[in-house]
């Protein structure tokens, strides 16, 4: 992935998170102004859910931000990586 796509990512992810935390808001005022308690409720329970997708947009973006600066890193050729880079993994324990 180049580094002008991941700003791209980036910059959609922020977009994302924004509109996420609006309709989240607007969610919000329209359960303090509904009297319906299932339609209150509704509009709650939906708030959460936009409130839930932005934070897994956050995360992503956590994500992504620490993928640029682990580009930023010296690749370092260590003997463990020579070593270890060979060997299969070890086979998962079943419990």
């Amino acid at each position: 992935m180049t580094p002008s796509s991941r700003l791209t990512q980036v910059k959609n992810l922020s977009e994302a998170i924004n509109q996420c935390l609006q309709r989240a808001g607007d969610c919000a005022r329209k359960a303090a102004a509904e009297s319906d308690p299932k339609i209150k409720a509704d509009f709650l329970d939906t708030k959460r859910r936009w409130t839930a997708l932005a934070r897994n947009y956050e995360f992503a973006k956590r994500l992504t931000d620490g993928a640029k600066q682990n580009d930023k890193l010296p690749k370092v050729r260590t003997r463990y990586n020579k070593i270890y880079a060979r060997s299969p993994l070890p086979a998962a324990v079943v419990c």
